[in-house]
């Protein structure tokens, strides 16, 4: 079973897969862009190779303005 959740704002939609991908969806759909040949990629929504098993879960960070700062 996998989990998906949706943007602060309700524009994507992100979701984990057992092929080990996380995929992210865009809400907003303008059908004049559907014309991508790529398989993991359009206009729509975009494939990741996130991990080596299966992805039960993808979030999106709940403060999308909250920078963590890198540890040197």
């Amino acid at each position: 079973k996998q989990m998906s959740s949706y943007s602060h704002d309700y524009s994507f939609i992100v979701s984990g897969s057992e092929d080990k991908y996380v995929y992210i969806w865009s809400t907003y759909h303008d059908l004049s862009k559907f014309t991508s040949v790529r398989r993991d990629r359009n206009d729509f929504w975009e494939g990741i190779k996130a991990h080596n098993a299966v992805v039960t879960s993808a979030v999106f960070a709940p403060h999308p303005g909250l920078i963590v700062p890198q540890e040197t």
